[in-house]
C-alpha cells in the first residue's frame, strides 16, 4: 500500500538531488515467481509515485500509457485497444567489444554466418547455414536454434505468457518469438518478461540475445512491428 522508496537521482535525467525521494509502487496483479534464480524470487512491476507532486511520475512509462488509456475511455473513440508488439531478436555466440579513447572495434559470432563456411569447428563444419537475408525461415539442419527457441517459449509460458510463434527470422543469427497481444499496459508489461527470459535462457546456453536494431552490416536488423487493434 505503502510503496518502497529508492533514490530518483541516480536514474539519469529522472529527479534532481534535492527531490530524490520516490516510491515503488507494486502493481500486485504482475507478480511471477522468477525462473532463473536459485532461491525462490517474485519479480512484480511497480508504477513510480511523485511524492512531491503526490501523483504518479510523469516519466515513468506506464504512467504515460495510463494516461492514454484514460483519454482513450473520455474521448469516446473506442472502448479498449489491444497491442501486440512481434519482438525480433539475434543469438550470438561471442560478443567482443572495445570502446576506448584510442580504439573502437566491435565483433559479433553466430555459427549461423555464412563468413563461417570455412571456420575449422570441433567436430567439423557441417556447413549448413543460409545465406545473407536467407534466414526466413528454413528447417533444420540449416535453423540451428530450434532447441533453444523451444525453451525460451517453455519458460515464457511458465511465466504466464501465451506464446504464438517461434521461427527463424530473415537475418542470419536472428529470431522472433510471438505472444498473444493484450491492452497497452499488459502488452508493454509483456514486452519485459519476453525481453528477460529471452536474455537469459541464452545466456545459460552459453550464448548472448541482443534487440538491439542493426548488429550485422548488410543484412536484416531488429524489429518491433506492433498490431494494434
Amino acid at each position: 500500500d505503502n510503496g518502497m522508496p529508492f533514490d530518483g537521482s541516480s536514474i539519469d535525467a529522472w529527479q534532481p538531488i534535492h527531490r530524490s525521494d520516490m516510491l515503488l509502487k507494486p502493481d500486485v496483479g504482475t507478480a511471477f515467481l522468477d525462473p532463473f534464480t536459485a532461491d525462490s524470487t517474485i519479480i512484480v512491476i511497480c508504477d513510480v509515485y511523485d511524492i512531491y507532486k503526490n501523483e504518479m511520475y510523469e516519466k515513468c512509462p506506464r504512467s504515460i500509457a495510463k494516461k492514454a488509456l484514460t483519454f482513450l475511455s473520455e474521448s469516446g473513440v473506442g472502448d479498449v485497444a489491444y497491442f501486440g508488439p512481434e519482438n525480433e531478436f539475434f543469438v550470438f555466440e561471442d560478443v567482443k567489444i572495445i570502446d576506448k579513447a584510442n580504439e573502437s572495434y566491435y565483433r559479433v559470432d553466430t555459427e549461423d554466418g555464412e563468413w563461417n563456411d570455412a571456420t575449422d569447428m570441433e567436430g567439423g563444419n557441417m556447413g549448413h547455414r543460409a545465406r545473407t537475408k536467407g534466414g526466413y525461415f528454413p528447417v533444420a539442419p540449416i535453423d540451428t536454434g530450434v532447441d533453444l527457441r523451444a525453451e525460451m517459449m517453455q519458460v515464457l509460458e511458465q511465466v504466464g505468457l501465451e506464446v504464438v510463434l517461434g521461427h527463424h527470422e530473415v537475418a542470419q543469427g536472428q529470431h522472433e518469438l510471438g505472444v498473444v497481444f493484450g491492452d497497452l499496459i499488459e502488452a508493454s508489461d509483456n514486452v519485459q518478461k519476453l525481453k528477460y527470459v529471452i536474455k537469459m535462457v541464452a545466456h545459460l546456453n552459453g550464448k548472448s540475445a541482443t534487440f538491439m536494431p542493426k548488429p550485422l552490416y548488410g543484412d536484416n536488423g531488429n524489429g518491433m512491428h506492433v498490431h494494434q487493434s
